[in-house]
């Protein structure tokens, strides 16, 4: 978990309370007598702190990238060889040998992953040569040296970003007045949650029916017409497969949490009426494909990278002309870094995702259109700063999509000594309900601001107020406060500001505010 913000503690304060951490927006916004200016307080959860590296007998998920190029690289080489493009549409036939010649080299991989122990969970061919398997840590290490192996690369979670668009794009009707084009012809690819198939934006008898299409599994065909023409979900590449760490989600393609239907509305829903007036796609007759990457809420809400890949690699397939991921996670290295730039990571490419959508785009010849990201405020700027983009949409020919300023932010609160404060919950872990627990003052263990270690046991069950600043960082004072058995952390800012700064500990900055004090 990583604490919010740091904050320097009033003498005032030094009594015993009990603290309640409540979930939502702010309740009140009160200064106590005993303070001089506005007070920002941040909170960071505990449980699970000391479980972040991955255990070797934990069961996870991995990438294998093999050696051999992927079909898409194949034919980008074909052409360049042959006229010196190496972009553009792919013939049918050519397209069929290729993939043929890749999936043999995947063959006796595979079978040497089976042997060793590793659960087949899929496998990709045309953006990236991949097979995803599920295995122990020590099992993954030991995979690098199969013959034919290139890296072996730990699944990253994502996190879709559209949250709200009207208030922060100015578009009220969606749909620009006066436009032309209506998207006649193309195909678009919402890789999301799903989608609400019965809503009539998506219902379109007067689109020409397509050749050859849909397209998807059997059982999913039925929720197919004019306008939606391909239909996948990949909610079999979400679940660790150990009860003991995930929940059954449902497979089927259908929106859970209505991200995915929100995004398709934007980018192609047809006009309908709604409670707040007439709504219309940017490009109302423009087809749909569904491909569903992230579960129902409080089961599995993120996108496993297997599944964004795996996404990519059916929709370049699937012939869909733009491919929209409003989703992505902070990208920790450069798209295509790869050794030891990648860290303690394994295997050799730090970021397989953002490989693959930069193949959808140079040798598929598709739109990429990805979300930029969320993260313009880590570090405590009110604005887009230095290592917050996200990946996908870091590679070089996908099209990164981002507003410069957000309408809204969702706090929390504190509550003590009888009075309510703002909160900002950190970059770690949330809260999934309020949290009461007796308050531990840093200051009375002779360590207001948590920058010497406490004694074993010494705050079990607290939740521990400290002072920002000290000769340490923030992830230092958590660690401190976790490792005496605190349950979470408290961190009081009376500085000059009255805003509040999201505090995060695992994304190391240039910035200074990434890994702050």
């Amino acid at each position: 978990m990583r604490p919010l913000d740091e904050t320097q503690f009033r003498n005032g304060l030094a009594r015993r309370l009990v603290l309640r951490v409540q979930l939502g927006r702010v309740m009140m916004r009160q200064a106590g007598s005993t303070l001089r200016t506005a007070v920002a307080l941040t909170v960071c959860l505990l449980a699970g702190w000391n479980s972040v590296a991955a255990e070797d007998g934990r069961v996870a998920r991995y990438t294998v990238v093999l050696d051999a190029p992927a079909t898409g690289k194949r034919l980008s080489m074909a052409r360049t060889k042959a006229d010196g493009r190496g972009s553009g549409r792919v013939s049918a036939a050519s397209f069929a040998v290729m993939a043929r010649a890749v999936a043999a080299t995947q063959e006796p991989v595979a079978a040497t992953l089976e042997a060793g122990g590793a659960t087949i969970l899929g496998s990709v061919q045309n953006v990236l040569n991949a097979v995803f398997v599920r295995a122990t840590a020590e099992q993954a290490e030991a995979f690098e040296s199969i013959a034919g192996v290139k890296s072996v690369i730990p699944s990253r979670d994502f996190e879709v970003k559209l949250d709200s668009l009207a208030d922060v794009t100015g578009l009220k009707a969606v749909r620009p007045s006066g436009l032309a084009a209506t998207g006649e012809g193309v195909k678009i690819a919402i890789i999301d949650s799903g989608l609400d198939f019965l809503h009539p934006a998506f219902q379109d008898d007067s689109l020409p029916e397509l050749t050859g299409y849909p397209k998807g599994r059997p059982e999913d065909l039925a929720l197919a017409n004019r306008k939606i023409v391909a239909i996948r979900s990949y909610m079999q590449l979400q679940n660790s497969g150990d009860p003991a760490t995930s929940m059954p989600d449902d497979n089927s393609p259908v929106d859970f949490s209505g991200h995915g239907t929100a995004v398709a509305m934007v980018a192609a829903g047809r006009r309908v009426e709604s409670p707040a007036g007439p709504l219309e796609g940017i490009a109302p007759r423009a087809y749909l494909g569904v491909y569903k990457v992230t579960g129902t809420p409080g089961i599995k809400s993120s996108a496993s990278s297997q599944a964004l890949i795996a996404a990519i690699d059916d929709a370049v397939v699937d012939g869909m002309d733009v491919l929209n991921l409003s989703i992505g996670q902070v990208a920790t290295h450069p798209w295509n870094s790869h050794g030891s730039d990648c860290g303690d990571l394994l295997g050799n490419n730090c970021d397989p995702l953002a490989i693959a959508a930069q193949s959808a785009v140079f040798d598929f010849g598709r739109v990429v259109v990805a979300a930029a990201g969320n993260s313009g405020q880590i570090g405590g700027r009110d604005g887009p700063s230095r290592n917050t983009i996200s990946s996908p949409a870091v590679a070089p020919d996908v099209i990164a999509v981002a507003a410069t300023g957000n309408a809204r932010r969702l706090e929390q609160s504190v509550q003590f000594g009888g009075f309510s404060y703002a909160a900002l919950a950190g970059t770690g872990p949330v809260l999934a309900e309020s949290l009461t627990a007796p308050a531990a003052l840093a200051e009375r263990f002779e360590n207001p601001d948590a920058c010497q270690p406490f004694a074993a046991g010494a705050l079990s069950g607290s939740i521990v107020v400290a002072e920002r600043g000290g000769d340490c960082w923030f992830v230092d004072k958590v660690e401190h406060a976790a490792s005496a058995g605190a349950v979470g952390v408290v961190v009081l800012d009376n500085g000059p500001s009255d805003a509040l700064i999201e505090m995060g500990v695992r994304h190391q900055s240039d910035l200074g505010g990434g890994a702050g004090r």
